[in-house]
């Protein structure tokens, strides 16, 4: 008699068992979201956004296994959903531009996008919208999106920008306890304001010859941590090391580092 424990089915499981008995051919009808449901939108946009082959992986790996055939109306129907489950979600209008830049030859053959134009070009009506209006915003970003076509490196840096981010959460992690362990020593506690003040100027010196990017930041650096605000100081190297916005880098990310990494980053640091 076993004594192994079964391991809890998901919906997912359920979803790949259903498409095996449906057999293996393809078919358009196939990765349509009636026949494979999309659980997790904002997973699978990060995959759309890189090129429809990396879908295709990433949808081969979510099914049986079996590659999948590209270029076929159900697929495209998927890409479609995906992007308006994003969009509704917030209502950002990245994801109507992110949209037309990588895939220009469906976008308008999504009836959502198109209600949306509809709805905002009757908004605007004859005149032309005012700057910071919903219908200002909406057609900025359809043109944004139009002159992205034209660049072979928006998609690359769209698809890297996660990374970018994952990389500075782990850069700010490293200066975090960077600036602990001086915080936390006997000679930053038993010190003085002059000492204090000699201390942190040697320790942003020293962080400038190691990068000399950040000397614009020098004197915001110093004063951060003259008053104790490690995680502003870590942030704002962060910010200029891997060049990405410092609200990216504070809020949530689709690829984040596990406390597993962090610790094994740290020890090593």
């Amino acid at each position: 008699m076993g004594t192994g424990k079964h391991k809890r089915r998901s919906s997912q499981d359920d979803d790949k068992d259903r498409y095996l008995k449906q057999g293996v051919e393809q078919t358009s009808e196939k990765f349509s979201p009636d026949n494979f449901p999309i659980h997790n939108p904002f997973e699978e946009k990060a995959a759309v956004d890189m090129n429809l082959s990396s879908y295709c992986t990433y949808l081969t790996e979510q099914t049986t296994g079996v590659p999948i055939e590209i270029y076929t109306e159900g697929l495209y129907e998927r890409i479609r959903e995906v992007y308006f489950r994003c969009f509704k979600h917030k209502g950002d209008m990245n994801v109507v531009s992110d949209f037309i830049a990588f895939y220009p030859e469906i976008a308008f053959g999504a009836p959502w996008l198109c209600e949306l134009v509809k709805k905002h070009a009757e908004m605007r009506g004859i005149a032309v919208p005012k700057k910071g209006t919903p219908a200002d915003r909406f057609f900025q970003m359809i043109a944004y999106g139009f002159r992205r076509t034209s660049k072979p490196g928006a998609r690359g840096e769209k698809a890297l920008r996660p990374y970018k981010v994952f990389l500075g959460k782990l850069i700010i992690h490293l200066y975090e306890q960077r600036f602990s362990r001086l915080y936390d020593s006997k000679d930053w506690c038993d010190a003085d304001e002059d000492h204090r003040e000699k201390t942190v100027s040697e320790m942003v010196q020293g962080i400038l010859n190691e990068y000399h990017d950040l000397s614009p930041i020098s004197r915001k650096l110093h004063g951060h941590l003259l008053h104790k605000r490690r995680r502003k100081a870590a942030v704002l190297i962060a910010h200029i090391r891997v060049g990405v916005p410092i609200r990216e880098l504070e809020g949530k990310s689709p690829i984040s580092p596990s406390q597993e990494l962090l610790k094994s980053f740290a020890e090593t640091a």
